[in-house]
């Protein structure tokens, strides 16, 4: 589908290009672009454009690893655009991105075989509590999450997060999981205070099965410092109650934690 602007360029040319149009853009049509001649496809343009703005150009998932090969549990990889940032920022690392919806984890495949990344690798799968398998709600944009019941759902193989970070700790856990944090955060109990740094998105959408009070105790538990960051009203999900206070449009939100281990 033609977006009536052209993305074929430097990836500052073609995020300029975006930026004044986007709002009038179609949501959730996939696509390709051309970026300093690599193809990469997307499944969402505004998915594409701000996770490009927020992680390729001011380096969200930017860190300082103890020594210059960090090995990356990328969980909720989507197209792959955290991927290509810490290849690139980091030559000698070592990174696993895992993504389950099927569609969006061709598109990451296909990305990080473009872009030539030979220090990732692609895994399709949902991180969870357990290797059995989930239902997975596919939205084609960058917010499909376990749990998903209708016509969008499928079921996916799923991997155990615990399991990968008892084998071999991260240097960095980075979790953009859409909710299933809390689960994973509780069953990763026990081995989180081996991972060196960890960067998760927190949500609160309403269909999270967890409190936050759960989130901080497992870090405070773990023995991990943390700062939150980034506190994002979700005024485009309708309210399940109306907060009292005008300036909030939506009871839900997110928010980012960073946590690492004191003196690493």
């Amino acid at each position: 589908m033609s977006t009536a602007v052209s993305l074929d360029g430097s990836l500052r040319e073609v995020l300029e290009r975006l930026a004044p149009v986007l709002g009038g853009l179609p949501r959730r049509v996939p696509g390709r672009a051309r970026i300093d001649g690599r193809e990469l496809h997307y499944a969402d343009l505004h998915s594409f454009y701000h996770q490009c703005v927020q992680i390729l150009g001011r380096g969200y998932y930017d860190f300082r690893p103890a020594h210059d090969a960090p090995y990356i549990l990328d969980c909720g990889a989507h197209i792959g655009i955290a991927a290509l940032f810490f290849a690139t920022r980091f030559p000698r690392a070592e990174v696993h991105a895992y993504e389950a919806d099927p569609r969006i984890f061709a598109m990451l495949a296909r990305n990080v075989a473009s872009f030539g990344l030979g220090n990732v690798t692609p895994h399709h799968g949902a991180l969870w509590t357990d290797d059995a398998g989930v239902r997975f709600a596919m939205t084609m944009d960058d917010s499909g999450h376990v749990g998903g019941a209708g016509p969008g759902a499928v079921a996916v193989p799923s991997v155990r997060l615990r399991d990968l970070i008892a084998a071999r700790p991260p240097d960095l856990l980075k979790l953009d999981v859409e909710g299933a944090e809390y689960e994973l955060l509780a069953d990763c109990a026990d081995v989180l205070g081996s991972v060196g740094r960890l960067v998760m998105e927190v949500h609160r959408f309403g269909h999270e099965a967890g409190a936050l009070r759960d989130i901080f105790g497992v870090l405070d538990a773990a023995g991990l410092r943390y700062v939150l960051a980034d506190l994002e009203n979700a005024s485009w999900l309708a309210p399940d109650e109306r907060p009292p206070f005008p300036r909030l449009a939506s009871d839900k939100f997110c928010f980012t934690v960073f946590a690492w281990r004191p003196g690493t």
